[in-house]
């Protein structure tokens, strides 16, 4: 069976991306007069792919076929199946067929394997490219770290992407100057802000060489008032217990300190963007604050900073009233996808970085509708 170790999987399914199937399984009118009951659905294969990865799947492959249509003459059958036959091999294109094609085998072991991350419309874009070496890395490892660094530092337009966001911990840092304590950099991860802020102290939950020390969110080693400063990027969206991250910052914390986040943001943009385009998970609809321990980064939920600061806003200051949250700021729309990430090559060369950073700005001061990341300030009191 395919719940016993070592079983194989083998079924198609309806694609989501497909027009009409994502109309008819989405538009609740539509969906009742097609005979849909209310519990079918479709899938997204990169969301699908994720999701049998961290279900203790292997091997897994997903691949979108069959674009013949029950209403197809029967006499152009023939042709039309030729023709959906090349399509299947069409890059993008292909992502509009109307079926699944999905296999896949149960660990042998029964335990979790880590696979590729799941591919998507991006994916499958800049994949006429050549991919990086992380692609293949187990994403919890300290050898992603290493392979991260490596990308953020030789790829010139990712650097200049990463200053501009570490300028924004360089201002609150200033901020800060005159209040006793450390300021903590939270899963430094393969960034490079001691390089802006040399007195920081970095920290991730592995021993990594370029990290000063190991340090877990739920238990920070820190005298009580020991931190004026807690900041993080990208990082919030990973806590297992954001929870008793805050409890452990509420202690640690001198008045006036500051946690300063730069996360996702839930705009219009940004939900598509971190739904369809992006391998996390990204559940807006998550009942809580907790997240399943999946290791280093693939424990995660895109939109836990919306649902804790937006959704859950009075109930964060009823538990930490201590914790004032000072300012929201939405940025970048482009820059951080036209760099390709640390898996990907950018899809633009380094010296458009000015023209693309500007339009940024633009967009971003202009409309709510764009940014895909947003800084989180909290203060003490």
């Amino acid at each position: 069976g395919v719940g016993t170790a070592g079983g194989t999987l083998a079924v198609a399914e309806p694609n989501m991306m497909n027009p009409q199937i994502m109309i008819q399984k989405n538009v609740p009118a539509i969906k009742r007069a097609m005979g849909d009951s209310e519990e079918e659905t479709a899938f997204f294969r990169w969301g699908l792919r994720h999701q049998m990865n961290r279900s203790g799947f292997k091997n897994i492959e997903i691949s979108p076929f069959d674009f013949l249509h029950p209403l197809v003459p029967a006499a152009t059958i023939p042709f039309v199946d030729r023709v959906g036959r090349f399509l299947e091999h069409m890059p993008l294109i292909k992502e509009i067929a109307g079926s699944l094609l999905i296999s896949a085998q149960k660990d042998s072991k029964g335990e979790h394997v880590s696979t590729l991350p799941p591919k998507s419309l991006l994916t499958r874009f800049v994949g006429l490219f050549k991919k990086s070496d992380i692609a293949h890395t187990d994403l919890n490892s300290s050898d992603a770290a290493l392979l991260h660094r490596k990308q953020i530092l030789g790829k010139a337009f990712l650097r200049r992407f990463y200053e501009d966001t570490y300028d924004i911990f360089v201002s609150e840092a200033k901020s800060l100057a005159s209040l006793p304590g450390d300021i903590l950099e939270l899963g430094s991860g393969a960034g490079f802000l001691k390089e802006r802020i040399p007195g920081v102290v970095t920290s991730d939950v592995c021993e990594l060489p370029f990290v000063d020390r190991v340090v877990f969110a739920n238990k920070l080693p820190f005298e009580d008032g020991g931190l004026k400063g807690i900041f993080a990027l990208n990082v919030l969206h990973h806590l297992a217990d954001a929870e008793a991250f805050f409890r452990e910052a509420d202690r640690t914390l001198v008045p006036g300190g500051k946690i300063v986040f730069i996360e996702p943001h839930c705009s219009t943009w940004g939900k598509f963007v971190y739904t369809y385009l992006h391998y996390e998970p990204f559940d807006m609809k998550a009942k809580d604050w907790t997240l399943e321990d999946s290791g280093r980064l693939e424990t995660a939920n895109g939109a836990l900073p919306h649902i804790i600061f937006t959704r859950d806003r009075e109930r964060f200051e009823k538990l930490f009233p201590r914790l004032k949250i000072k300012t929201f700021n939405h940025h970048n729309v482009l820059c951080y996808l036209l760099s390709g990430g640390v898996s990907w090559p950018a899809l633009v060369p380094a010296f458009t970085y000015p023209l693309f950073s500007a339009v940024d700005r633009l967009l971003s001061r202009s409309t709510k509708t764009f940014p895909i990341f947003q800084t989180i300030v909290l203060e003490k009191v």
